[in-house]
Parts: structure tokens; sequence; C-alpha cells
């Protein structure tokens, strides 16, 4: 679809809208044929279990939903209400105001973040702000957001559509644990993952820009672009069944997870079986075979044991073992010739980053310095991680953090988000 129906479509669009927003035009980037690629080019992707995000793509898709509806006209339908009250907005004012209402709603919609849509257009799109444009975009956020809610509690519960209960596409809980406390001597762990994830985001966007060199000047010709995307495709199912087939007998466990700390029912939906005998399941499996949405929940909110190395804990070697090889694959697939998104692939591997992270750090100080008591969970240092892991991939500081609180319900966690977003971004630098 993208190789021969829109080549613009490729990607995930944030780029595009952004030099929109700011005064330089890229042709056909907002056309409804580009839209259409991309719309259908996203389901195809996501359903293909590719790491990829739809969080940059919604946020084209709205803003090619905002140009349009501003202009009244459409050049791959063939119609023009130039007539009717359409006209008035047909300069270039109204149309980057509309561009921007649109990728807001694209945010909101996809995180059940209106005010981070809006942050994000304050913050990295828009050049020229108004108070008028404020509303505009506030206006249009809540909008997309209730639309969102709306449907997608009728798709997941099958409830009436009075059930508000499922805001946005994407939603990753909150933490209702009161015993989720840190310690004073945890904040410079925070601040040094924040680093770790500046880093591992500047290597992302230098392998990026690499391999989109080596795609400039190789893959020139429409069937070389079409094969690496099956060759893609290919190396993510053999990675993602064939691994946790290999290491299965290591890194199966007990769904009940008896003798462990914290309630685990809310997590047991996200256990996959894969080849464990009846009763347990595969951690391994889990990550790689699950949604992400899932595989980022079960990695957020899996209760966490002392000692580090206690069986309740994730195995390290697990850990690793998704971390490395998904890293590489999303780095890989995000340039390659299909609608791609990266907010959701930074998500999971900076949360699988920082839980890996908070389990040896709680280790080195419980076992080297005496350090216990209340610290905090590794579900939170997944938590910080994901966040660092995102500023450093994309650079955004306000947005992130606004659209990290909305989505999983942490505010209390506000301060300690945004510390290590800060140094991410910083450290990318």
């Amino acid at each position: 679809i993208v190789v021969y129906v829109e080549p613009l479509s490729a990607g995930s669009g944030v780029a595009e809208i952004k030099s929109v927003l700011n005064g330089i035009q890229i042709k056909r980037s907002m056309r409804l044929r580009t839209l259409i690629a991309k719309a259908i080019g996203i389901v195809l992707s996501d359903a293909a279990n590719l790491p990829v995000g739809k969080a940059g793509t919604m946020i084209h898709c709205g803003a090619i939903c905002g140009a349009g509806l501003s202009q009244g006209k459409s050049t791959t339908l063939g119609f023009d209400t130039s007539f009717s009250k359409f006209r008035a907005f047909r300069n270039d004012r109204e149309k980057r105001d509309f561009i921007a209402c649109g990728a807001a709603a694209g945010i909101a919609a996809a995180f059940g973040s209106p005010l981070g849509g809006v942050l994000f257009c304050l913050e990295e799109g828009a050049s020229y702000w108004s108070p008028q444009l404020t509303w505009r975009t506030i206006f249009a956020a809540m909008t997309s957001s209730f639309i969102a809610t709306l449907f997608m509690s009728l798709i997941k519960t099958g409830s009436c559509w009075a059930s508000l209960s499922n805001p946005g596409l994407l939603h990753f809980g909150s933490d209702d644990d009161d015993a989720n406390k840190y310690q004073l001597w945890e904040v410079p762990l925070f601040m040094l993952l924040g680093v770790i994830g500046g880093l591992l985001g500047a290597a992302f966007n230098g392998i990026n820009s690499l391999l989109h060199s080596l795609r400039a000047r190789y893959l020139v010709s429409r069937r070389s672009k079409i094969m690496e995307v099956v060759l893609i495709s290919l190396v993510v199912s053999v990675i993602s069944f064939w691994l946790p087939r290999a290491l299965h007998p290591a890194l199966c466990f007990d769904k009940s997870r008896e003798g462990c700390p914290g309630d685990t029912s809310s997590v047991e939906k996200y256990m996959i079986q894969a080849s464990c005998p009846d009763g347990q399941y595969d951690e391994l499996a889990t990550l790689y075979l699950n949604t992400p949405e899932r595989a980022i929940k079960y990695l957020f909110h899996t209760p966490s044991a002392s000692p580090f190395n206690s069986s309740c804990n994730f195995r390290p070697s697990g850990l690793a073992l998704f971390l490395v090889p998904y890293l590489l694959l999303a780095c890989w697939t995000f340039s390659a010739f299909i609608p791609a998104g990266i907010f959701i692939p930074s998500i999971l591997s900076g949360a699988a980053t920082g839980r890996l992270y908070g389990q040896l750090m709680m280790g080195l100080f419980e076992d080297v310095f005496g350090f216990g008591g209340n610290h905090a969970t590794h579900g939170m240092y997944a938590l910080i991680g994901a966040a660092a892991m995102l500023s450093g991939n994309l650079r955004f500081i306000i947005s992130i953090t606004v659209i990290f609180i909305e989505t999983t319900g942490n505010a209390q966690y506000e301060a300690d988000t945004q510390t290590p977003i800060h140094l991410s971004h910083y450290r990318h630098h």
C-alpha cells in the first residue's frame, strides 16, 4: 500500500506535521489518499505484530482530517465547496490552526489525554500560538477523547455506551497500591535512569538515521522496498515464536504466584502459557506475543518482591532477552516503508529497561549497602524508564509528562517522572 498507493504514508507522520505547522509545505502530506493508505497500513502492521506504534499515525490522521475539514474540498475525490462558508477558512493561518487541532485530537484519541494533546501542539507543533488556538485545540482534543472513550467502551466491554470505562486506545491503568513509596536515596537512581533513557534514545535515533541513509542509497526499486518489509516480518515472527520456545523450561512460572506479595489477579489475564505446562506461563512469550499495550501493563503492574532474585520477580535474563532484540527490531522497522509510530515501542522498551534497572539497583543496594525497607516497586522504575526512553527518542518534555500522568492516573509521581524526562532530554542533546 505504501509503495504503490502513497509513499508519504510511511513512518509516523509527526515530522511532516511539524514541518507543515512551521510553514514548510510538503506536497501530498495532507491528502485523503495519504489518510486512507496510512489508516489501512497501520492496521495491517499492528495485526502482523510488528514493533510499531499507533499513536504517531493517529496524530497524522487527525491532522489530515483537520486540514481537509478547514478547506472543504478534496483533490483525491475531486469535489469543491467554495460556494459555502468553508471559503472563509481557505488561508494558510486557518489551515495551520485546524491541522494543530487535528494533531491534538489524534493524541487525545490515542492516549485518552486531551491536555497532553494540547501541550504537544504548544511544545513541538505550532510556531504561532494564540488564545483562539488554545480553546480550539482544547475543544477538539476533549471531543476526540470523549468519542474514542465512547466507542472503545462499547468495543472492549460490550456494555452500553453510557459506561465510559476505556479512555483512549492506549491506557496503562493506575497503581492503587498505597505501599508503593520510595526513599530519598532512590531519587538519584531515578535521575540516572533518565540519563540511560536519553543515551538509548540518542543511539536509537543515530542508528535510524544510518538505516535511512542506507535505504536511500540501496533500496531504490519498489520490489526491494517490499522485500525488506517481508524480511522484517519474517525475522520478527521467527524471534517472537522461536526464542520463547527455545528457552521455555527456564522461564516458566506458576500463574498463581503462590507466596508472592501483592494481588496478581489483575495481571493473570496477560500471562501466556505458550510451551509451558498447564498452570504455568512463559515470561518471555508474555512479552513477545502479547499486544504492546498488554505487555506494558504487565511490566507496570506485576508486583515485585525482596530480595531482588526472588522467584516472584522477573528474571533479569528474560528481560534482557526481550529488550535487546525488541529494541533492534523496532529501530529497523520504524524507518521501513510502512506506517509506523515510535511512541509505543519506546514506552515498551523503556518499561523493560526500567524494570531491569530497578531490579539490579535494588539487588545492589540491598546486598551491598543494606538499604531495604519500603522502597519503590520495580513497576515504578518501569514507569520512569518508559517516560525517559520516550523523551530520549522524541525530545519532548512537558507533553510527555502530562500524557503519562493521564494514561496511568499516577499524578503522585509527577515530579519523579519529570526529572528523569528532563535529564533524558538534555542527555540526548
